[in-house]
C-alpha cells in the first residue's frame, strides 16, 4: 500500500439534483452495478471451476469476519460486508477471531497484509483450516504475490476476490488461478462521498488546475515540475498529505485530477483513487490503465476519464484544460457514480437460489425454544418454513426456534448499576459524538416497550453512525428487567449507540395517548437527523434515502413526510434535519398543541402548520415525491385500533430482515425470538388462507 491511510469519514452523502441527461450510461448496460456483473462473468461464468469453488466457500458458511488492516480500505470492507450479508451471511464483529469457537466462519483478509506483513486477524490452532476470501488489492505482480496466491489456490476453501482483469490475466496465465479467482470491482469505493458538495462548483471557476494525492514517487515529482516549469501560470498542488478536509477541499477546487502510477507503467486501474475524486467533478486524467476487457470503456464513456502513457500524460492534462473537454457533462458523471453498485445484491445474481429441496437450512443462531408461546398446534413441533429469498442461507426459517448450544453468550453480564450508567442520554449528550441519525423511539407498556430492542438493533445495523434514543415510562425497570444479552448486543461499538430516558413527566400529564407523546418531546442526543416513526418495523436500509432528501429539497422543507389524502394528518413516519426543525416556533408550538382525544397524526399536523415550517403539497399525487413515504423495512402493524389487527407481510418480505447483521444473535436474546415466532405464527395461518383482508383488518 503505497498511499499513507486516510481516515474513516462518517456523515452522509448531501443529495444532489440528478442531471437530465439522456446518457446510455443510465440504462442499465453501462452501471457501475453492470460493470460488476461483467467482470464476474470474465472470471467465473456459471459452472466453471471458480464459479463453483466461490459458490461452495459463501455456501457452506454461515459467518465472516472481515479486518483488511487499513483505513484506506475501510469503504472495500463495507463493499465486502455488503456482499456477503445480502447473501445472507452473518459478519462476527471484533479484532479477532478465535478458530476455536468459529470453526467454520469465513476469514476475510487483504492480500498485501497477510502475505507481505504476515498479518491476520485469527487465533487459535484451527485457523488454517478456515475458508477464506482473499481480497487482492495490488495494481500489479508483487514479488510477494504469485506464492500467497497459489497457496490459497490449493486449498479447496480459499478463493482470490481481485478487482482487475490486468491482474487476472497472469494469474492465469503464468500461474494457473484460474479455478480460484473470482473478479468484482472491490476497490471502487464511497469513502469520502459524505463530503462531497451538494452543488459542485462549475469546473472553469475553481482555484486548482491540477491536483493529485498520494506519495511523490520520482515519476509523479517529475510530472509536477515538469507542469510548473513548462505551464507557470497554472496553479498546481500535487503532494502527501493524510488530512481529510485538507485533500476533500482540493478536490472541491479542483479542474483536473491526476493519477500516475504507483509501481509499473504497466498497471492495473487505480479505482480507489478514481472513485475518491469522482464525485467532486473534477476531470480525471489518468496514466494509461492496463484493463482492457472491461472497465476502461465503462469510464471513459461514463465517468469522463481520459487516459494516456505517462510520457503524453502532460500534453493530455494541457489540452483538458484549453480545451475545456468534459467541463460540461460534469453533473452526468457525477451522476453516473451516485448511482453507484449494488453490492447487496452481486452475489444473489451470479449465485441464483438453490432449489428448494437442495436449500441449506437457515436457523439464526441463537434464538430460544419459544414453543409455549405458539397457538397453532401445527407448530409446536419443530416446523421448517420455506422462504422465497435468494440465498439459500435465507431459504428457511425454522419454528421453534433454537439456540445454539455452541454459541452460548460469554460476556460477563454488566452490573445493574454499570448497565444503567452506560444507557445514560445525558452521557452521549455530553460526550458531544457526532451522529448521522438518531432513532427518536417511545413505548409505552410491555407490549410495545418488547419491540424497542429489537427495533434499535436493526436501526443500528442498518444506519451507521447513528443513535437510538429510547423513551419510556419507567427507564430503570425497563432496563433491569431485561436479558442482558440485549443489552450487550445493543451496546457493541461498532454498532452506534443507544440510550434510555423516561418520558417528560409533564408530557404524560398533558394527553393519556401515549402515541402523540413522540410529537411532544425533543431528542435530547443531537444528530444531523432525527427519525420518527412507529417502532414495530424492522428497519433493513438506511433512512437516508435519495428521495427523501430530494422531498426535502424539492418542497423546501426541514423534514420529509406526506399528508394523508382528504385529511388534516401528517403521517407518523418522517425524517427531520434536527436543527432546521427542532426551531424555538416549533417548540413553541409544541407547548401549545391540541392534547384532547385526537389521533396522534392530527397532532403531528397542527404542530408543523403552525410551526412555520410550510407543509407538503396535498394535491398533485402524479408527482410521485407527493406520495413518497417509504417505512425502510418491514412494517409490522399489529394493531390499527380496537380489534382491528391487520394482514402480515407474506414471508417473502422477511428476507431482508433475515439478511440484517447478527439477527440470530439478538433473536437469541430476551424477548425478540418469542416477539418472531408469535408474528409468524400469524404469518403462516395467513398464508394457509385462515386470515383474510377485510374492511382493513385481518380475521
Amino acid at each position: 500500500v503505497d498511499d499513507a491511510s486516510l481516515s474513516t469519514t462518517t456523515g452522509t452523502p448531501p443529495e444532489r439534483s440528478k442531471s437530465t441527461s439522456t446518457s446510455t450510461c443510465f440504462n442499465g448496460s453501462s452501471t457501475l452495478t453492470a460493470w460488476a456483473l461483467e467482470l464476474s462473468k470474465v472470471s467465473s461464468p456459471p459452472e466453471s471451476p471458480s464459479w463453483k469453488k466461490t459458490k461452495d466457500v459463501i455456501t457452506l458458511s454461515k459467518t465472516f469476519h472481515i479486518h483488511l488492516h487499513s483505513n484506506i480500505f475501510f469503504s472495500t470492507a463495507e463493499n465486502i460486508a455488503q456482499m456477503l450479508e445480502g447473501f445472507g451471511l452473518r459478519q462476527i464483529t471484533g479484532k479477532t477471531l478465535d478458530s476455536t469457537q468459529h470453526n467454520d466462519t469465513i476469514i476475510v483478509e487483504c492480500s498485501y497484509f497477510a502475505a507481505i506483513k504476515n498479518m491476520t486477524t485469527c487465533v487459535g490452532p484451527s485457523c488454517d483450516d478456515l475458508p477464506r476470501i482473499v481480497i487482492q488489492t495490488q495494481q500489479g505482480k508483487r514479488n510477494f504475490l504469485p506464492e500467497y496466491l497459489a497457496a490459497c489456490h490449493l486449498k479447496r476453501n480459499c478463493v482470490i476476490w481481485e478487482f482487475s482483469t490486468y491482474n487476472y490475466h497472469w494469474q492465469t496465465s503464468e500461474y494457473g488461478l484460474e479455478g480460484s479467482v473470482f473478479l468484482v470491482p472491490h476497490l471502487i469505493q464511497n469513502r469520502l462521498d459524505s463530503l462531497a458538495p451538494a452543488s459542485p462548483k462549475p469546473i472553469s471557476e475553481r482555484t486548482y488546475d491540477v491536483v493529485l494525492f498520494g506519495v511523490m514517487s520520482a515519476e509523479r515529482v517529475r510530472l509536477k515540475k515538469a507542469l510548473i516549469e513548462q505551464y507557470p501560470n497554472l496553479t498546481v498542488l500535487m503532494e502527501t498529505n493524510t488530512n481529510i478536509k485538507y485533500i476533500t477541499d482540493a478536490y472541491m477546487e479542483a479542474k483536473v485530477c491526476v493519477i500516475v502510477h504507483s509501481h509499473s507503467r504497466i498497471s492495473a486501474g487505480e479505482y480507489h483513487r478514481i472513485s475518491d475524486f469522482a464525485k467532486f467533478g473534477c476531470v480525471p486524467v489518468v496514466e494509461t490503465i492496463a484493463d482492457t476487457d472491461i472497465g476502461v470503456s465503462f469510464l471513459t464513456e461514463c465517468a469522463g476519464v481520459v487516459s494516456a502513457d505517462l510520457d503524453e500524460l502532460l500534453p493530455s492534462i494541457i489540452r483538458v484544460l484549453q480545451d475545456e473537454i468534459h467541463f460540461d457533462d460534469m453533473q452526468v458523471r457525477i451522476d453516473w457514480w451516485d448511482d453507484g453498485v449494488e453490492w447487496s445484491t452481486l452475489l444473489n445474481r451470479t449465485f441464483p437460489a438453490l432449489p428448494t429441496g437442495n436449500s441449506s437450512v437457515m436457523v439464526p443462531e441463537g434464538a430460544p425454544n419459544v414453543t409455549s408461546v405458539v397457538d397453532d398446534a401445527s407448530l409446536s413441533s419443530s416446523t421448517d418454513i420455506p422462504l422465497p429469498c435468494h440465498s439459500p442461507h435465507q431459504s428457511y426459517l425454522q419454528l421453534p426456534l433454537e439456540c445454539d448450544v455452541h454459541q452460548k453468550q460469554t460476556d460477563v453480564p454488566p452490573t445493574d448499576s454499570r448497565l444503567l450508567e452506560a444507557l445514560e442520554c445525558q452521557k452521549l449528550q455530553d460526550s458531544q459524538k457526532s451522529f448521522s441519525v438518531n432513532f427518536f423511539s417511545f413505548a409505552h407498556g410491555n407490549v410495545f416497550e418488547d419491540f424497542l430492542p429489537l427495533y434499535a438493533f436493526t436501526a443500528l445495523q442498518s444506519n451507521r453512525n447513528s443513535v437510538v434514543e429510547m423513551v419510556v415510562d419507567n427507564r430503570t425497570s425497563f432496563i433491569l428487567n431485561r436479558d442482558p444479552k440485549e443489552w450487550i448486543l445493543l451496546l457493541q461499538e461498532v454498532l452506534g449507540s443507544v440510550c434510555v430516558r423516561n418520558v417528560h413527566s409533564q408530557t404524560r400529564k398533558r394527553t393519556s395517548n401515549s402515541q402523540t407523546h413522540r410529537f411532544l418531546e425533543v431528542p435530547s442526543v443531537y444528530a444531523e437527523y432525527t427519525y420518527i416513526a412507529d417502532i414495530d418495523i424492522f428497519i433493513t436500509e438506511s433512512v437516508l434515502d435519495k428521495r427523501r432528501l430530494k422531498q426535502m429539497a424539492t418542497f423546501n422543507l426541514p423534514y420529509s413526510n406526506i399528508i394523508r389524502p382528504g385529511k388534516a394528518r401528517l403521517t407518523g413516519v418522517m425524517l427531520v434535519r434536527t436543527r432546521n426543525f427542532f426551531t424555538p416556533a416549533y417548540k413553541k408550538a409544541q407547548d401549545t398543541a391540541i392534547t384532547g382525544p385526537v389521533p396522534d397524526e392530527m397532532v403531528l399536523y397542527d404542530i408543523v402548520s403552525r410551526s412555520g415550517h410550510g407543509l407538503p403539497p396535498a394535491t398533485n399525487m402524479s408527482d410521485p415525491l407527493v406520495v413518497y413515504r417509504p417505512t425502510h423495512g418491514l412494517h409490522l402493524s399489529l394493531n390499527r385500533g380496537p380489534g382491528k389487527p391487520m394482514c402480515q407481510w407474506g414471508l417473502a418480505a422477511w428476507c431482508g430482515f433475515l439478511a440484517v447483521r447478527q439477527v440470530g444473535d439478538m433473536l437469541c436474546a430476551g424477548s425478540s425470538g418469542v416477539i418472531i415466532t408469535r408474528i409468524f405464527d400469524m404469518v403462516i395461518k395467513q398464508e394457509r388462507g385462515n386470515m383474510t383482508h377485510k374492511g382493513g383488518t385481518c380475521s
